[in-house]
C-alpha cells in the first residue's frame, strides 16, 4: 500500500489508560454499523455528508468527496470502510478527533461514548488519507468491492470471540487471560482468531485479493481500528518496538524477537501468514505479565516507545529498503537487508577522488540540514557525485526513489511544483510537478526511513525563490511536519495544507563559473547546505585513471601538473578566480581494459585540448590573447 503510517508520537490524554482507551468500543460499533452500507454506498455517501455537518469541522472530511485520477480531480461515487476510518486517523488534533466522532455517532446513530483518547492508534499520513494508492484505484468499483470484502470478512472471523464490557478487574500480575480482562481487553473471552472453517477462508480470501502486491501497513492498521483486540497492526513502530522487546523477568536474555521467526516479515504477507502472527503474537504476550496485555495496550507502548533517527545510524549503514515495493514479496527481513549494501564506500570504488571521511561529512551534514548544493568550478564531478551520495544516503543503487530535474531559465512554479494545463474534458485542471509527485511518493512509503531524493542540477540556472514558491519555506529541516503544512497557490477548498515529508532529501548542483547567472537568493542559501568541490588531480585520481582507464602515469603525472599550473592562472585573475578552474572530469577518461602506450596517451590529451580545453579557455580570455596563449602553451606541454 503506497501510504505512511504516522511514526511521530501519539497525541495523548492525560486522562486515564481507561479514557485514552475508549475509543476501541467506539470505533468497533461504528465498523459494525458501516458494515450494512456494504451494498449501499451512495447512500452512506450522504450519510457521510451529515456526519461532516454534524461535526462542526466539516472540512476534515473534505478528501472523501474528491478523488484523484491522474492528476486531474473528480467527485467521488464511491467510498471503503477504511478510508471512512481514516477521517479520524489522520494528523489532526485531539479536539479534531472528538468533533468528527461526534459527527459519525449523530449520523450513524452510534450508542457508544465519543472517545476521549486515541492511544496507540496508528495514523495515516494527511496527503495519503484515501486508501486508493495506484493510478486505476480510483473509481474502480472492483477495488472498493474488494475493500468491502476484507472489511465485513475481518468483522465475521472476529464476530464470534467479540468481547463484553466488563468492569476492569483488579489483577495486575495475574494470569493474562484475566489481566486482559477490562473494559478494553478479552472481558474474559478467548481472543485467538479462528484458522478453520469458512468464515477463515473468507478472510484468507479477501485478504489476499485486498492486498496483492500492496504492503501490509496499511491494511493491517485498518484491521486494527475495527477489532484491535484481534488485529494487530504491522506498522513499522509496531513491528521494530516486537523485535527490540525482552523479557523484564529476565532482562539479561536476548530480545524475545530472536526467538520468534515469524516476526521477520515480508512487507507483502498473505491472509493466512497474517492471522498466524496475530495468533503468535497473543500467545506471546500472554506469557509474560512484564509485557502489554492487549494489542491496543501494545499499539499504545510501540508509539511511546522512542523511535530510530537518522542520527542513530552510522554514516555507513543503510537505511531501509527504498522501493515501495520490493521484486520479491516473498522475501524476509534478511532478503531487504542484503540487498541494501550502497555506501561511501562504493562512491569511492565508483571513482570518487574525494577521502571516504569527506563523503561522510557530506551525508552527514544531508541528513542534518535535509537540503544540500554541490557548487565548483567546472568538471569537479557534481551532478555524478550529487547521483552516488543520493545512492549512499538511500542504501541502494536503484532510482526508484529519486526524482531528476533540471533548472533552465524558463523553469516555473506551475512547472515544477504545481500549476494549470489544459484538459480535453475539463478545461484547465491543476496538476502537479515532478516535486509534488516526489512529496507524495514520500509520505506514501509505508516506513519513514526509506528515503526519497530530488535531485536538481543547475539549480541557479533557473530562479529557485520563484520556482519553489511556498515549498521554500517548507524546506527547512525543522518544518517538516504537519504542524507547518502550507495551502498550495493553487490548492482548492477542499485541498488539504502540504507540508514536505522528512524522509525527502533534496540535492543540487551549482556552476558557480557560468556569467548568465545572478547570486543565489538568500532565502535559498539558508536553506541549504553548501558544499564546494575542487578539481582533484592527486594520487587518487593518478591511481585511477592508470589502474581502470589504462593511461601511461607519466604522461598522467605530466598532465596533471600542467593542469595545476593553468588553474593558478585562472586562480590569479581577478576576473575569473578559483570557480572556474578546470576540473578534473576534464581528464578522466572511461574505463577501458587495454593499456595505451605514452603516445597514445598524449594523442588522447591533445584531442581533449582541442575540443573541451581550448573552447572553454578562449571563453575565459576571449580579450585577452596573451593570458591565453600562455594558458593553452602550458597545456601543449604535456
Amino acid at each position: 500500500m503506497s501510504r505512511e503510517e504516522d511514526l511521530s508520537p501519539m497525541e495523548t490524554t492525560p486522562a486515564s489508560d481507561e479514557q485514552g482507551l475508549s475509543w476501541v468500543p467506539f470505533f468497533a460499533e461504528m465498523a459494525d454499523t458501516l458494515k450494512h452500507y456494504q451494498g449501499r454506498r451512495a447512500e452512506l455517501l450522504i450519510k457521510l455528508r451529515d456526519a461532516a455537518e454534524a461535526s462542526s469541522r466539516p472540512s476534515l472530511f473534505n478528501f472523501l468527496w474528491t478523488y484523484g485520477k491522474g492528476s486531474a480531480r473528480y467527485e467521488a461515487d464511491d467510498v471503503d470502510p477504511f478510508t471512512i476510518f481514516a477521517v479520524i486517523n489522520r494528523q489532526i488534533s485531539l479536539s479534531s478527533k472528538i468533533a468528527v466522532c461526534t459527527g459519525f455517532k449523530q449520523a450513524l446513530g452510534l450508542s457508544s461514548p465519543v472517545p476521549t483518547g486515541f492511544d496507540g492508534v496508528p495514523q495515516v499520513n494527511n496527503m495519503r488519507s484515501r486508501f486508493e494508492s495506484r493510478d486505476g484505484d480510483a473509481g474502480n468499483t472492483t477495488f472498493y468491492d474488494n475493500i468491502w470484502a476484507l472489511f465485513t470478512a475481518g468483522l465475521e472471523l472476529a464476530t464470534p470471540n467479540t468481547p463484553t464490557v466488563p468492569a476492569q478487574t483488579e489483577n495486575p500480575a495475574g494470569n493474562r487471560n484475566e489481566r486482559a480482562s477490562g473494559e478494553y481487553g478479552s472481558g474474559g473471552v478467548e481472543l485467538e482468531l479462528d484458522t478453520e472453517g469458512e468464515a477463515y477462508e473468507r478472510f484468507v480470501t479477501a485478504f489476499d485479493t485486498a492486498t496483492a502486491g500492496r504492503a501490509r501497513g496499511s491494511y493491517t492498521m485498518a484491521l486494527f481500528w475495527i477489532r484491535a483486540q484481534h488485529y494487530l497492526p504491522l506498522d513499522s513502530r509496531t513491528i521494530d518496538y516486537l523485535r527490540g522487546l525482552t523479557s523484564t523477568e529476565s532482562p539479561d536474555e536476548e530480545p524475545i524477537a530472536a526467538r520468534m521467526p515469524w516476526l521477520k516479515l515480508p512487507r507483502s504477507i498473505k491472509g493466512s501468514e497474517y492471522i498466524d502472527v496475530c495468533n503468535n503474537v497473543r500467545a506471546w504476550i500472554a506469557e509474560d505479565a512484564s509485557l502489554p496485555a492487549t494489542f491496543p495496550e501494545l499499539s499504545d507502548s510501540a508509539y511511546r516507545a522512542p523511535a530510530a533517527s537518522d542520527g542513530d545510524v552510522e554514516p555507513e549503514e543503510a537505511p531501509s529498503s527504498p522501493t515501495a515495493q520490493p521484486a520479491d514479496d516473498t522475501g524476509g527481513t534478511e532478503a531487504v537487508e542484503a540487498a541494501i549494501s550502497y555506501t561511501v564506500a562504493d562512491i569511492v570504488a565508483a571513482g570518487c577522488f574525494i577521502p571516504k571521511d569527506g563523503l561522510e561529512a557530506m551525508l552527514t551534514r544531508w541528513r542534518e540540514k535535509k537540503n544540500l548544493i554541490l557548487q565548483g568550478p567546472p568538471g569537479t564531478g557534481k551532478t555524478w557525485l550529487a547521483r552516488k551520495l543520493a545512492y549512499a544516503l538511500i542504501g541502494t543503487d536503484s532510482d526508484e526513489t529519486i526524482t531528476a530535474v533540471q533548472f533552465h531559465p524558463s523553469t516555473s512554479y506551475e512547472d515544477f511544483v504545481q500549476g494549470l494545463r489544459p484538459d480535453a474534458e475539463r478545461g484547465l485542471v491543476v496538476q502537479d510537478g515532478p516535486f509534488m509527485d516526489a512529496i507524495y511518493a514520500a509520505a506514501g512509503e509505508e516506513d519513514e526511513k526509506t528515503k526519497h531524493v530530488v535531485l536538481i542540477e543547475e539549480i541557479n540556472r533557473g530562479n529557485p525563490a520563484q520556482i519553489f514558491g511556498e515549498m521554500l519555506t517548507l524546506l527547512e529541516a525543522d518544518k517538516r511536519d504537519s504542524g507547518s503544512a502550507l495551502k498550495l497557490l493553487y490548492a482548492s477548498g477542499d485541498d488539504d495544507a502540504i507540508y514536505v515529508p522528512p524522509n525527502l532529501y533534496v540535492i543540487g548542483t551549482m556552476n558557480q563559473a557560468d556569467r548568465s547567472l545572478a547570486m543565489v537568493d538568500m532565502a535559498l542559501r539558508r536553506r541549504f547546505g553548501f558544499v564546494t568541490l575542487k578539481p582533484s588531480l592527486g594520487k587518487e585520481w593518478l591511481q585511477y585513471c592508470t589502474s581502470k582507464c589504462g593511461r601511461d602515469e607519466p604522461v598522467l603525472t605530466q598532465i596533471a601538473k600542467q593542469i595545476t599550473a593553468v588553474n593558478t592562472l585562472i586562480e590569479d585573475d581577478v576576473n575569473l578566480g578559483s570557480a572556474y578552474c578546470i576540473g578534473h572530469s576534464f581528464v578522466t577518461p572511461g574505463r577501458r581494459n587495454n593499456p595505451l602506450s605514452a603516445d597514445e596517451t598524449k594523442a588522447w590529451f591533445g584531442r581533449v585540448v582541442d575540443t573541451d580545453l581550448r573552447p572553454l579557455l578562449e571563453e575565459y580570455w576571449h580579450d585577452d590573447p596573451d593570458r591565453l596563449g600562455e594558458a593553452l602553451a602550458l597545456l601543449r606541454e604535456a
